[in-house]
């Protein structure tokens, strides 16, 4: 069980430098997809600035993506109910199964994670973290 749940933490926590200056969908945007349990980065470097988060969501059921920057690993936010308590630098909405939504973020260099905080999405993992440089 120990092993599951490592395995569990490093596969869903990813510590990448996505580049949001530089990425939209050609220019600027970070693209990521989220599905039934877990967000995908599909973003290399990322450098502090304002952006563009690009989010599809692949599973069937709706997610949505929270931004926050914290000092936390992505899996040790406190918890009330269903929830995971967060500050949120900025948020998607709720993404319909099949949907995409675009938002504009604006980060420093820090440790920022994306989370699915609907109820019970968190606590299944939907989340990953990184590092803005």
């Amino acid at each position: 069980m120990k092993a599951l749940l490592a395995l569990s933490l490093v596969c869903t926590t990813l510590t990448v430098v996505p580049s949001l200056g530089a990425a939209e969908g050609a220019r600027g945007a970070l693209r990521v997809d989220v599905g039934e349990w877990s967000v995908v980065p599909a973003f290399g470097l990322v450098s502090a600035g304002t952006g563009r988060i690009v989010a599809r969501n692949l599973g069937e059921e709706p997610h949505e993506l929270v931004l926050v920057r914290t000092p936390r690993f992505a899996q040790r936010f406190p918890l009330q109910g269903d929830h995971a308590i967060l500050v949120p630098v900025a948020s998607s909405g709720v993404i319909a199964p099949g949907g995409t939504v675009s938002f504009v973020v604006s980060v420093k260099r820090g440790s920022y994670a994306l989370v699915d905080n609907l109820p019970w999405h968190y606590w299944k993992g939907t989340t990953v973290a990184f590092a803005v440089r």
